[in-house]
């Protein structure tokens, strides 16, 4: 049987057979940039829960892991108005959106460049 052993940079990574390199040489760069894209993704949905519920805490003036009420940052009269209304999730939410996306692309942005330049 023919193995090869494939190397990243000078070191040894695995022992593959011949048709699994002719198949990872015709993805060639797609594999990388699945895991990218697979890591950014996590990091999107990490991101989003987190930020909707700081942001929803902050909102409500409550935190969110023991309930109890404190100030926990400044609540612009837009979201007041919001929480009164009761529509202070959804402004939530989409603060938390727009947070995520953000933080996902400076991931992106850096695991991209890493990979290019090291």
């Amino acid at each position: 049987k023919n193995i090869d052993i494939i190397t990243l940079k000078d070191k040894k990574v695995a022992a593959i057979g011949s048709s699994t390199k002719k198949l990872l040489n015709k993805l060639g760069i797609k594999i990388c940039m699945d895991i990218i894209l697979i890591i950014t993704v996590g990091i999107f949905l990490f991101n989003l829960l987190f930020l909707y519920r700081g942001a929803v805490g902050r909102i409500e003036r409550r935190n969110q892991a023991t309930g109890e009420y404190q100030d926990l940052g400044p609540v612009s009269e837009k979201e007041e108005i919001a929480f009164l209304e009761g529509t202070h999730k959804s402004l939530a939410f989409f603060q938390a959106l727009i947070g995520a996306f953000i933080w996902s692309l400076i991931a992106y942005g850096i695991m991209h460049l890493v990979k290019y330049v090291f």
